[in-house]
């Protein structure tokens, strides 16, 4: 770099990285909603909730794509103003550590079990590390042995 102007070299090494990690970007964010949606077509759960469509706590379920490749599920019975105040306003320190870049998926007429057992699953597939939501929101309350 010479007087604040960067080399054609460098400007090419740069523009290098920045599409290989917006590349692996994409290729994890097509891993998450395969995983997702596979999870979704087959739940078990499903014939339940169908059974019951009026159950007291249904509403949508949400799965975002955060910085460093972290993943996000919640519930809402108010989808747009959750997923706002998520990007505008992060409660958890997951959230605030790893800002919201992306809604990946919203599942409507889903109940709060539907939430914990798709965040189970993408725990068992992405590692406890790489995903937090339903009773594994709190990052400080992690417990590396706790079962999922």
């Amino acid at each position: 770099m010479r007087d604040g102007l960067i080399s054609r070299q460098e400007l090419e090494t740069c523009l290098s990285v920045m599409s290989e990690q917006h590349q692996n970007i994409e290729e994890f964010e097509n891993k998450v909603l395969s995983l997702v949606t596979n999870f979704d077509k087959n739940w078990k759960g499903k014939e339940q909730t169908e059974m019951f469509p009026k159950k007291q706590f249904e509403g949508c379920v949400y799965v975002l794509l955060l910085a460093d490749f972290k993943i996000y599920v919640g519930f809402t019975t108010q989808i747009e103003n959750r997923i706002k105040n998520h990007f505008n306003n992060p409660t958890t320190s997951f959230l605030k550590k790893y800002l919201p870049k992306k809604v990946v998926s919203l599942h409507q007429n889903r109940d709060k079990f539907f939430e914990s057992e798709l965040t189970k699953f993408l725990l068992t597939k992405l590692g406890p590390n790489e995903v937090r939501g339903g009773g594994w929101s709190q990052s400080n309350k992690y417990d590396a042995n706790r079962q999922f």
